[in-house]
């Protein structure tokens, strides 16, 4: 689990990240090929097509 500023994400066995901020809906994603989050880390984006591949 990652965790900053209100944002959690948690990875599961079956490739599902669940992105959970305040005050909004928990938003689920299946095997994303990318996550980003501007409104924490404008600019920032995290390829998880590696991390797929491996799992």
């Amino acid at each position: 689990m990652v965790k900053e500023r209100g944002l959690d994400i948690h990875y599961t066995s079956v490739f599902l990240v669940e992105i959970c901020r305040i005050n909004r809906a928990i938003e689920v994603l299946q095997q994303p090929k990318t996550l980003s989050s501007e409104d924490v880390l404008p600019g920032f984006v995290l390829r998880l097509q590696k991390v797929w591949m491996i799992l």
